[in-house]
């Protein structure tokens, strides 16, 4: 195995280290059991690593592929089956995981650009660093907002990230060295891109659900 294989698998799990540490952060913040929410967030982090490989099979005929985008649009059905079963209130649950989802989007651009993966097809353009960088603000911005809401959990991070999240990984799609489906949109554009549409349509709704509820007053 090269150095750079080896750095690449390191950075995944310095996303995991992140994970624990931002959880034990915030856990108690919002009223959790660091132990419970621990469980939580590592079972979710497993079963979305798992998903993803098996994503990567069905799309390709082929084992591996690190790539998280496919697993995203499922992530908030993952968080629900497992926070029902640890009873965690999902919405602590989609909001903890937010933030964390794209700080390992930040890590695992850090070892591609040693692995020599998802590098753009310009010459020299830092393709993964800035893609990392952009999962990277989502995430700081995410912890601001939640921050500032005295942690009170509503849910609506996970939809804020899809949203984000998707559309900016969308655009980053057309720079990326990789097989395009058509008009310089590749398969990963589109899972990007249902990744977004799921969270608009869910931060329409519940805008549409607070107005009528308020209508009815």
């Amino acid at each position: 195995m090269s150095i750079g294989t080896l750095i690449y698998f390191g950075c995944d799990g310095l996303g995991v280290i992140a994970a624990i540490f931002y959880s034990l952060y915030a856990l108690p913040r919002y009223g959790v059991s660091r132990t419970r929410g621990l469980v939580l967030m590592l079972c979710v982090y497993a079963a979305t690593y798992a998903w993803m490989l098996a994503l990567y099979w069905i799309c390709t005929g082929f084992m591996g592929g690190q790539n998280y985008i496919r697993s995203f649009v499922f992530a908030p059905a993952i968080i629900l089956l497992f926070a029902a079963l640890l009873d965690v209130d999902w919405r602590i649950g989609f909001d903890l995981a937010a933030p964390i989802m794209c700080i390992s989007m930040f890590t695992g651009k850090l070892g591609c650009m040693y692995a020599g993966c998802c590098a753009s097809w310009i010459p020299g353009f830092p393709q993964q660093l800035l893609e990392g960088a952009t999962a990277l603000f989502i995430a700081a911005w995410l912890i601001w907002r939640i921050d500032k809401n005295g942690y009170k959990a509503d849910g609506t991070s996970m939809w804020w990230m899809l949203l984000f999240f998707g559309l900016t990984r969308f655009c980053w799609e057309f720079l990326r060295d990789n097989d395009k489906l058509f008009c310089g949109i590749s398969e990963l554009a589109l899972w990007a891109l249902a990744a977004a549409a799921l969270g608009g349509i869910a931060l329409l709704v519940i805008k549409l659900r607070k107005s009528y509820k308020a209508d009815a007053r």
